[in-house]
């Protein structure tokens, strides 16, 4: 059992980033609690670390979030591209490329590139509810028209980037962050020898452990950082001069 998992774990989080980008759809549940079980001890700290401040100061730190947002998407897309090439080590020439061209357009184009984010945030939205309900239903193939859910997201929340700025940067990074702490600490958990057996089956036997491991942290980053923001203007307000 030990040395069967070990060439996954050497893989590293990365490579089973990529190979589930390249699929085109969202990883089922059981592939979910496979790339649990590749995230190395490091991985995880970072991802829980990296996650609460996504999920409890992303408004206050939007712009240099959304910047590391676009350099790991031209990341994942010039690495992609560069695999397709005959050159040696292009995958990581076309990463580093793509991470770095999309950092810097990333900075004077700050809010295309917070409606990209509210654009993929809401079709991962739309996809996941699709599926939800889709599975409570007893759909034999919930997936199959899941791509409708995440383009009514994808139209919708990248478009209300445009209106709604502050209100779609909030939802983004609670959302993301949500994501990547529960994430990390659920690798975390997965070491746990005692535990990893059945955590792993209640996620995926349990059609509803899993969003609301992502729906509750979300919900309380969204208030949290709305809250924060109120108290600021607030504080702002105040500060202001009376005019006579």
């Amino acid at each position: 059992m030990t040395e069967a998992a070990e060439p996954a774990v050497q893989s590293g989080i990365w490579d089973q980033l990529m190979s589930l980008t390249s699929q085109g759809t969202m990883p089922t549940r059981q592939e979910y609690v496979d790339l649990l079980t590749d995230v190395v001890f490091f991985e995880a700290i970072l991802l829980v670390a990296l996650g609460l401040i996504y999920l409890l100061a992303g408004w206050k730190t939007f712009k240099a979030l959304v910047v590391v947002n676009m350099v790991v998407i031209g990341a994942i897309l010039g690495s992609m591209l560069g695999s397709q090439s005959a050159g040696q080590n292009m995958q990581i020439v076309g990463g580093l490329l793509g991470g770095l061209m999309l950092g810097i357009v990333a900075v004077p184009m700050m809010k295309p590139a917070v409606a990209l984010m509210g654009g993929l945030a809401g079709s991962f939205m739309g996809y996941g509810l699709w599926v939800y309900v889709a599975s409570l239903n007893g759909n034999p193939d919930p997936v199959q028209h899941a791509w409708v859910g995440a383009l009514v997201g994808l139209i919708t929340l990248g478009m209300l980037a445009f209106l709604l700025f502050q209100e779609t940067v909030v939802v983004v990074t609670a959302l993301q962050g949500a994501l990547l702490a529960v994430t990390g600490a659920l690798a975390l958990a997965m070491r746990v020898g005692s535990a990893r057996e059945s955590l792993s089956r209640n996620l995926v036997d349990n059609t509803h452990l899993l969003p609301i491991l992502i729906l509750v942290p979300t919900l309380i980053g969204i208030v949290f950082q709305c809250s924060g923001s109120a108290k600021l203007k607030k504080k702002k307000k105040a500060k202001q001069p009376a005019v006579a």
